[in-house]
């Protein structure tokens, strides 16, 4: 997507909110960029996305892209000081209702070789999308990854 195409933050709620995360020295930075394969994902919560891009090839991203309420989930907790793993778990759990659960299980085997029942191959597929928002929300300058207390 060239950069003038790129969403913009919207700018009623422009001014980044603190997420308390750090993404300094010896950190959560594990593996590459996934920007290739995921857009805006950056690595700093230490995701490989390699469930979430496994899930997209099952089910397709129309409903894992982030919205308006995904966002306004992490900016309200983002403002309110709130711990990345608080932050995941609210958007998580928003993404629970809208992950085919089929696709999760198919998605899940295909990643781990293992067979899980539906809620638990829907949270793990869930708090990847969470992550991969969250680091979304930090590309577009909605808040900034900072201080990391897990």
């Amino acid at each position: 997507m060239a950069p003038d195409k790129c969403p913009q933050p919207d700018p009623v709620t422009s001014s980044p909110s603190q997420l308390n995360i750090n993404v300094g020295r010896g950190g959560l930075t594990k593996g590459k960029s996934n920007k290739e394969d995921i857009p805006f994902a950056t690595g700093k919560l230490g995701g490989e996305f390699r469930l979430l891009k496994a899930y997209i090839k099952e089910a397709g991203a129309e409903e894992i892209v982030p919205d308006r309420d995904i966002f306004d989930i992490i900016r309200s907790m983002a403002s309110l000081g709130s711990t990345a793993d608080k932050v995941i778990d609210a958007v998580a759990e928003a993404y629970l209702k809208r992950i085919e659960p089929s696709a999760a299980v198919k998605a899940y085997s295909r990643v781990y070789n293992v067979r899980v029942p539906e809620d638990e191959a829907v949270r793990a597929v869930a708090r990847e999308a969470a992550t991969w928002a969250i680091e979304v929300a930090e590309s577009l300058g909605a808040i900034r990854l900072r201080g990391y207390t897990r």
